[in-house]
């Protein structure tokens, strides 16, 4: 896999959001990406965060299940795979991590699974919208985009 996209540059795609455009215009201009992969965790943090958008009202239970059926179709077409690091290679990775950039980044827990996926997964990019997880990525190898 050439890139793994977090749950921020995910949520961006497929919900409207501030940098929805900036997301969808980069992935579309990259025609090398075939496909993202997408991991248990990260299905799980991407239900959970259109969830949380119910919670707080920025959704409605209609869109989100619209949401979510563009993203079953979009793992029907390949356009995300699911990818499964094995719980031993990926925890092996985020403890490496940890142990490397968390004293001196500040990294969180869910960042760092995020980054060992990745990582695990082979990507050169790492697609995000958060800063602090973007700074994490790099410290790791990884080409930050968008």
């Amino acid at each position: 896999m050439s890139a793994y996209a977090d749950t921020s540059f995910l949520l961006a795609l497929y919900a409207r959001e501030a940098h929805s455009a900036k997301a969808a215009a980069w992935l579309t201009a990259r025609t090398r990406i075939r496909s993202l992969p997408l991991t248990p965790f990260g299905r799980l943090e991407l239900d959970n965060a259109v969830y949380g958008k119910i919670f707080r009202g920025e959704l409605e239970a209609g869109q989100a299940q619209r949401l979510f059926a563009r993203v079953g179709h979009d793992l029907s077409e390949g356009v995300l795979v699911h990818f499964s690091p094995g719980t031993a290679a990926h925890y092996r990775e985020a403890r490496r991590l940890a142990e490397l950039h968390t004293a001196r980044l500040g990294c969180r827990t869910l960042d760092i699974l995020h980054v060992a996926a990745a990582v695990c997964a082979g990507a050169r990019d790492f697609l995000t919208l958060d800063p602090r997880q973007g700074a994490l990525a790099r410290a790791a190898g990884l080409r930050l985009a968008p």
